[in-house]
């Protein structure tokens, strides 16, 4: 961690760091290349994707893993 980029096939180890019920601050950006600072507690890890309950949305949402730019984990 941090980690620069989860859509990288030479990242893939890095990906398998993510925990189901962990929590973390993510850099995501969006289609049209707006980044905004989340954090996230993953509910489900999926090879593109993670969903996960958006503290900043205040509700589940599903994230595309070539869309995180930084991910950090935050203390329980």
């Amino acid at each position: 961690y941090p980690i620069k980029d989860l859509g990288k096939r030479g990242e893939r180890k890095d990906r398998k760091q993510i925990k189901v019920g962990a929590r973390y601050r993510i850099t995501y950006e969006d289609r049209y290349g707006v980044k905004t600072e989340r954090e996230i507690e993953v509910t489900e890890r999926n090879k593109k994707t993670l969903d996960a309950y958006c503290h900043l949305r205040e509700d589940t949402r599903t994230f595309r893993r070539d869309r995180i730019k930084n991910i950090i984990p935050l203390q329980q």
